[in-house]
């Protein structure tokens, strides 16, 4: 336990630690016995069942050795098991997408991952990495990430920086919402005081149907945060 302390995402952890259902342990696991638990500092816990939340690895090995080592995969690295553009693209791959995989993958990128690989298998977005500095420079910095002593837990924690990054990579706002602030200021006031939903993505070029579905949208997420 001394490595930093991790996230954990629920609706009822707390709740139950408060109302003691739930008692927290801290230790290293040094051994099992027929009863219980013994950690390295010496504590036993009777306990009747064990769980262990190990998370999972992420396994290629299907595919071709040639481009696993293109996209630099580590079947043992559970953070970052392959290095990519934007956690889509190898610039070395022109015909292969991935979406979904990184750590703590988020619906409104996944779904912004799957349209940028659309675009660009159907010829409809121009698709070129490998000779790009900056698409090298960003590369260099997810190698970093990866080979840092200390790693985050979510190295791609910043759910609303790498939606907007994907979505200027398939024309959505490429100026970011400046766009939806100067022809739809009632609707970016909207916005601002909403949740990040994968909708907001889907208003360029905006059309009464997409104001209407995102709208919709925003409301049904107000309606949940001011029920609970």
């Amino acid at each position: 336990y001394m490595e930093p302390a991790h996230v954990v995402i629920s609706d009822s952890y707390l709740n139950n630690i408060i109302s003691n259902k739930i008692k927290i342990e801290v230790g290293d696991l040094d051994r099992f016995d027929h009863y219980g638990v013994y950690l390295k500092c010496g504590k036993y816990i009777k306990c009747d069942c064990c769980l262990f939340a190990t998370g999972y690895k992420l396994d290629l090995n299907y595919l071709d050795e040639n481009l696993l080592q293109l996209i630099e995969y580590d079947s043992n690295d559970k953070l970052m098991p392959v290095v990519l553009y934007k956690c889509t693209f190898s610039p070395c791959i022109s015909d292969m997408a991935f979406v979904g995989i990184y750590r703590g993958p988020y619906w409104g990128i996944m779904e912004l991952q799957a349209r940028w690989a659309a675009l660009v298998f159907s010829n409809k977005l121009n698709h070129k990495l490998d000779n790009l500095n900056d698409v090298k420079q960003y590369m260099e910095k997810e190698r970093s990430l990866r080979n840092a002593k200390y790693k985050p837990q979510f190295p791609h924690s910043d759910y609303v920086r790498l939606s907007m990054e994907i979505a200027q990579e398939i024309g959505e706002f490429p100026n970011g919402f400046n766009e939806l602030k100067i022809h739809e200021p009632e609707l970016y006031e909207e916005i601002k005081e909403c949740s990040f939903i994968p909708a907001h993505f889907r208003l360029a070029n905006l059309t009464d149907e997409k104001l209407k579905i995102c709208k919709s949208q925003m409301n049904q997420i107000k309606d949940l945060i001011e029920n609970q």
